[in-house]
């Protein structure tokens, strides 16, 4: 039996001397993304966002809708998340194109967009989502623009191939880290052994084991773990047994 420890914050290694003052949290899913985000030197637990535009001033929402709005007929955004009109006459929605951004997936259905399409919809989505970060940091954060900022993105557990990885972190980059240099991006742990930790985080004792079943909108994935930190400590994990992960084929 494989036994992996996952030791959670797990990033990519950056500039020893460059340490983040903000870790921000991104969870893109198929249907819906999450943002969350942590501050030196406290590292309180992670805070949601919840202002998004599209949404009445006051109303609240932890999760963002994943679909961008495109100007008829162009690459232009138009609009994004709860901004996007689907009563609007030819509305250009992209949406539901997650998994499309994986090399060998097939929807089987008439009209699936091709990768390189799920690709630059996934870039355009994600900077949207960059830029209103910015901006809620902006007016919420003293002195923000001088802070160090690491985006934090976990990737789905059917994506094995390292250069699927890869590929997505050049995009995130992209969108992201061309900005400015106060600000990297991290693709961390896999979707299951993220959503292993938060469980992890929850009201369990060391030598305690965990069968986490993370059900999604494009991907359902299920992993096996035992809690190897005690109280107090930062969550680790030992996997026992190899993460299963698979895509819907239905795409929803």
């Amino acid at each position: 039996m494989n036994e992996k420890e996952v030791v959670f914050p797990q990033t990519e290694e950056l500039d020893h001397e460059w340490m983040p003052d903000i870790v921000v949290g991104i969870d893109f899913g198929m249907t819906f993304t999450g943002v969350a985000y942590s501050c030196a030197p406290e590292w309180h637990p992670p805070k949601t966002i919840q202002r998004w535009p599209g949404k009445l001033p006051g109303e609240l929402a932890n999760k963002v809708p994943t679909c961008i709005q495109y100007e008829e007929g162009t690459d232009k955004v138009k609009n994004w998340g709860f901004g996007c009109d689907h009563e609007e006459d030819a509305a250009d929605i992209q949406e539901f194109f997650k998994l499309h951004l994986a090399p060998n997936y097939r929807g089987n259905y008439p009209g699936e967009p091709s990768r390189q399409d799920a690709q630059r919809w996934f870039t355009d989505y994600i900077q949207c989502i960059y830029q209103h970060v910015v901006s809620h940091f902006n007016a919420t954060i003293p002195q923000f623009s001088s802070r160090q900022v690491e985006f934090l993105f976990s990737v789905p557990t059917t994506w094995k191939d390292v250069r699927m990885v890869e590929e997505t972190r050049a995009l995130l980059k992209r969108a992201v880290s061309a900005e400015t240099q106060a600000h990297h991006v991290s693709i961390g742990l896999t979707e299951a052994e993220a959503a292993a930790v938060y469980a992890g985080n929850e009201h369990y004792k060391e030598g305690d084991t965990l069968i986490v079943c993370d059900s999604g909108g494009g991907t359902t994935d299920v992993n096996v773990l035992k809690l190897i930190s005690s109280l107090g400590e930062p969550t680790r994990l030992e996997q026992l047994g190899q993460v299963e992960g698979k895509a819907d084929a239905e795409g929803g």
